[in-house]
């Protein structure tokens, strides 16, 4: 006989506040901590609740016409259920501890401004004016110097994008590696001309 309702626990931390939303088309779980909020989405045609007993999570899945519209094996299911599972535990963890990456910037005169109230990191790098970029919502930024600074975020895929953008600002030249690159980042450089 094929099982389609399934009951299993895991452990998230204490500050993760999680729940399901409704929505037209899909299952909408939100998961909540001090570095931010993030949704996933589920077909319909799996319906799940979520409960807390002794801090852990009980997850209950109940699957709809399941030969007809997922038409998955057994076994299948339950790697579906494990892929949900993990998808829960690693974005709850990075919402709880947060992600970080440090930046620095390499060049004579070269500096990072952070501007509070206007959420803007400010940029001299060798022009003449500075270059200003707008902090994304979901980045937190601690400076450390005028010449290094750490992000803080809860997405992965927003962290690396924020840092993809900023280094776009003043990518590491490849003769004396001026610019803006990663701590413990590798710069291929090329030889100067010999005079």
């Amino acid at each position: 006989m094929f099982k389609n309702n399934f009951i299993n626990n895991i452990s998230l931390p204490n500050n993760i506040e999680i729940g399901i939303k409704n929505d037209l088309k899909f299952n909408l779980v939100y998961i909540k901590g001090p570095f931010g909020e993030q949704f996933l989405k589920y077909p319909k045609t799996i319906n799940f609740s979520i409960g807390k007993v002794d801090k852990k999570l009980i997850l209950s899945f109940f699957f709809n016409n399941i030969n007809k519209n997922l038409n998955l094996k057994q076994k299948n299911i339950f790697n579906f259920i494990s892929l949900i599972e993990n998808n829960l535990i690693s974005i709850s963890k990075n919402l709880s501890f947060g992600l970080e990456k440090e930046l620095i910037i390499t060049g004579v005169g070269y500096r990072v401004y952070l501007n509070k109230e206007k959420n803007l990191l400010g940029f001299k790098i060798g022009k003449s004016h500075k270059m200003y970029f707008k902090i994304p919502k979901g980045i937190w930024i601690r400076p450390i110097s005028r010449y290094n600074l750490k992000l803080f975020c809860g997405s992965s895929f927003l962290l690396n994008d924020t840092i993809r953008k900023i280094k776009n600002i003043k990518l590491p030249d490849v003769y004396k590696a001026k610019g803006i690159r990663l701590k413990n980042e590798n710069i291929k450089q090329k030889e100067g001309k010999k005079k």
